[in-house]
C-alpha cells in the first residue's frame, strides 16, 4: 500500500473510529453479543485492510468505508458461515442436550442406562439442585414443554433460561460421574 493512501486511511479511522464502534455496539452487536463488539470491529477493519488498493481508494473517495464496515459487521454476526460467527456466536448458542447423560455414555461404555437413570433421579430428588433448576428439568424433559413455553411461564430471557438449564444439567452430570466412578 502506498504511503499516501495509508496516511489517508489512518486519518479516516482516527476521525471515525468512535462513531464506528458506537454504531456496532448499539445497533449491530446488541444484547448478548455486545461484549464482542470491539472484536467484531477489529475483524471487519482487518477485512477492509485486506482489500486491494484500488478498492480501498475507491471507497475512500466515495466515502463508503463506514457503509462497508457496518455491512461487514452485520454480515459477520448473522451469517452462520462467517469466521466471526464460528469463533464467537456459535459457542454462545450452545444447544441443550435432548436427554441426560449423552456425554457420560460416550465416556463410559460399561455403564448401564438403569444405573445412570437411578443416579439422575437421586440427584433430582436430593438437595443438589435448587427449586428453579429442578422445575426447568421437569418442564423440559418430563412435561415435554418447548423452550418458548418455558420462557413464557417464567418471563426470563431465552439466554438466561438456557444458561440455568445448562448449569443444572452440568451439576447432575458431575454428580453422576463422581458417583459412578466410585
Amino acid at each position: 500500500m502506498n504511503k499516501e493512501l495509508k496516511q489517508n486511511i489512518d486519518n479516516w479511522f482516527t476521525k471515525n473510529w468512535s462513531y464506528y464502534t458506537r454504531e456496532v455496539n448499539n445497533n449491530i452487536a446488541k444484547h448478548q453479543m455486545n461484549q464482542y463488539s470491539h472484536d467484531l470491529c477489529i475483524h471487519c477493519y482487518e477485512s477492509f485492510m485486506a482489500k486491494k488498493e484500488e478498492q480501498i481508494q475507491q471507497m475512500l473517495d466515495d466515502n463508503k468505508i463506514i457503509n462497508y464496515l457496518l455491512y461487514c459487521c452485520s454480515f459477520q454476526l448473522r451469517s452462520s458461515t462467517s469466521p466471526f460467527y464460528q469463533h464467537y456466536r456459535k459457542h454462545s448458542n450452545k444447544s441443550i442436550p435432548e436427554y441426560f447423560g449423552e456425554q457420560v455414555f460416550d465416556k463410559y461404555e460399561s455403564i448401564s442406562v438403569d444405573d445412570y437413570y437411578e443416579c439422575m433421579m437421586e440427584a433430582l430428588s436430593g438437595d443438589l439442585l435448587d427449586f428453579y433448576e429442578k422445575r426447568l428439568i421437569q418442564m423440559k424433559y418430563i412435561e415435554g414443554k418447548t423452550f418458548k413455553e418455558i420462557f413464557k411461564e417464567y418471563n426470563f430471557s431465552q439466554l438466561a433460561t438456557r444458561k440455568h438449564l445448562h448449569k443444572a444439567l452440568d451439576k447432575v452430570e458431575q454428580y453422576c460421574n463422581q458417583k459412578l466412578e466410585e
